[in-house]
């Protein structure tokens, strides 16, 4: 299943500095749900892609039954491939904040992705500053800063960002697996 075409979803080229990749991950993903139910879902979402909110608008609340039922769980992989729609870096941001909860408290995860799809800004603006990120992490500011303010790129392994070029570079849409 696809969803519409996601505006400016070319990945960056330009080279990217290792980083520290986010513990707590289950083959380069966060899961969420009981890793034995039946039925799995991989999400590769984008916090700055408006359609990725379009996708969590309509559909999050029956993932989240199907996973609280233990029917659906899910392997999200964000990625950040709209820092160019972004005149800070948003999505990288983003995506580092959501790497060091994880590290802090991944059970925390699933309440941080949906209130980045709930306050998410507009494309084309600075996005939410580090420290709203932190507040909305119910993190310290210090526990975001950590690996944002390495410089690293792509924290999540090289994997996850092949993968997500492949769907971005030949089928041109944001993916949903089931």
């Amino acid at each position: 299943i696809t969803t519409s075409s996601c505006p400016d979803s070319r990945p960056s080229t330009k080279a990217q500095a290792a980083g520290s990749t986010p513990q707590h991950l289950t083959d380069g993903a966060i899961l969420v749900g009981r890793p034995d139910a039946k039925v799995t879902l991989t999400l590769y979402e984008d916090f700055q892609c408006p359609v990725c909110q379009e996708f969590e608008a309509e559909s999050g609340k029956q993932i989240a039954a199907w996973v609280a039922d233990g029917t659906v769980k899910v392997y999200y992989r964000p990625i950040a491939i709209l820092d160019g729609a972004s005149s800070t870096g948003y999505s990288t941001r983003a995506l580092d904040a959501a790497a060091a909860l994880v590290n802090s408290d991944p059970a925390a995860f699933q309440r941080f992705h949906d209130l980045l799809y709930a306050n998410q800004p507009a494309e084309g603006s600075s996005g939410l500053t580090d420290a709203r990120l932190a507040e909305l992490a119910g993190q310290e500011p210090l526990m975001v800063k950590p690996i944002h303010g390495s410089g690293a790129r792509n924290i999540f392994p090289a994997r996850t960002l092949e993968q997500a070029r492949f769907f971005v570079d030949y089928i041109e849409e944001p993916v949903m697996i089931q």
